[in-house]
């Protein structure tokens, strides 16, 4: 018996993340629960720090927003998310969001590494996540490697092009119909 959704919204930074996350949780009139969220929370109400000061916020922001997910009993959910076969400890854990009585849908943005690189580049965030230090050559390097993970696998996936404007109605007719139907395991489809 399902209990709760989690539609997981999982792609490179600067690959669209947060907009389809947004849109999506308008259109199924779901709470968009973002890691950034909780973080900038914390910015604002801690100050802004040094890179480790930034890391040990970001590691408390994970374990507000991974609770917060817990109690949702559906929930449209982005993050930079700890691939299962990735390397080191960078992005949200993954550990338990896959559990008895939950449907786990996935929405991956495939976004081309040069792509994502550049559009990082070019966004605004709070200066608390310290974009501006970040080496755009280590960056780069950090994407490539990520870009060849693909989706994280914890449910069923629809892989979306995220090198353009992603196709919100797709991806909105793919969730409801993975909903209705009980999201019987399939592979990743891409539209």
């Amino acid at each position: 018996m399902i209990e709760s959704v989690l539609l997981l919204v999982s792609g490179l930074p600067g690959s669209g993340k947060s907009t389809l996350a947004r849109g999506m949780a308008e259109a199924l009139a779901w709470p968009c629960l973002d890691k950034d969220d909780f973080l900038e929370a914390l910015f604002d109400a801690r100050g802004i720090g040094d890179a480790a000061w930034r890391r040990a916020l970001s590691r408390e922001a994970d374990s507000r927003f991974l609770a917060a997910l817990q109690a949702a009993p559906r929930a449209v959910a982005c993050s930079w998310w700890r691939h299962p076969r990735g390397e080191g400890g960078s992005g949200t854990p993954i550990g338990g969001l896959a559990r008895p009585g939950r449907l786990v849908l996935e929405l991956h943005c495939r976004c081309p590494a040069e792509l994502a690189a550049a559009r990082f580049a070019r966004r605004v965030r709070h200066p608390g996540h310290l974009d501006a230090q970040r080496d755009p050559g280590a960056l780069s390097l950090q994407l490539r490697r990520a870009e060849r993970l693909g989706p994280l696998g914890l449910g069923q996936c629809l892989i979306l092009d995220a090198s353009v404007q992603t196709d919100l109605s797709g991806a909105l007719a793919w969730t409801r119909d993975a909903l209705a139907a009980g999201a019987l395991a399939d592979p990743p489809r891409h539209p």
